[in-house]
């Protein structure tokens, strides 16, 4: 019943948030409590995959991009063309760009090779690539690491202005690359149909 775990949720999130940590460690908590499966009457019931499937267009459509926009609050008053070359800036948005694209597709590369996972269905190391370069459009969590990251001031301000930079170089680029990959699949798809 979800009842008891929202009212027990509240209550958990207020006292984690007034003991000085972060209060997202109270959604980690409450998570682990809540069972993966369980018997509501005669009824078998998932409660995590159900309430997944119920808050996911909740979560996904508001709760992460209000995060996102209460929580970048980047000040620009005082942002130059200069600050584009400053370390963090540069750091954190080539930890995006090329960072994600190495680490992603690497490791996916390493576990196809080495046989642990199969080759997704229907793709090719493109398509893989493709989607490790629009990983590094991970804007919420990277604007949250980087508050932890950096004291308020310049550096995070900075840190902040990377992830933006990182994270729309990484769309654009993403967008581009998965379009051509695409399209040259459609027409290799349209050859095969017609024996061209």
């Amino acid at each position: 019943r979800p009842l008891p775990y929202i009212i027990l949720g509240f209550i958990l999130w207020y006292c984690v948030l007034k003991s000085g940590l972060h209060a997202t460690m109270a959604g980690v908590i409450l998570a682990m409590t809540i069972p993966s499966k369980g018997k509501r009457g005669r009824k078998y019931v998932r409660p995590m995959q159900h309430w997944e499937y119920l808050l996911s267009n909740w979560v996904s459509f508001l709760i992460v991009p209000i995060f996102a926009f209460f929580n970048a609050g980047v000040d620009l008053r005082n942002v130059s063309v200069n600050d584009l070359t400053h370390p963090v800036v540069l750091g954190v948005a080539l930890g995006l760009i090329i960072g994600k694209q190495i680490g992603i597709f690497g490791a996916v590369f390493a576990m196809v090779k080495c046989g642990l996972v199969p080759m997704p269905t229907e793709a090719n190391w493109k398509h893989v690539y493709g989607t490790a370069i629009v990983c590094g459009i991970g804007f919420t969590m990277s604007i949250f690491v980087s508050i932890l990251a950096f004291e308020p001031g310049h550096a995070q301000e900075m840190a902040k202005g990377g992830v933006i930079l990182g994270s729309l170089i990484s769309a654009l680029f993403g967008y581009i690359f998965l379009r051509l990959v695409g399209a040259n699949r459609k027409e290799c798809h349209i050859g095969v149909y017609h024996n061209c």
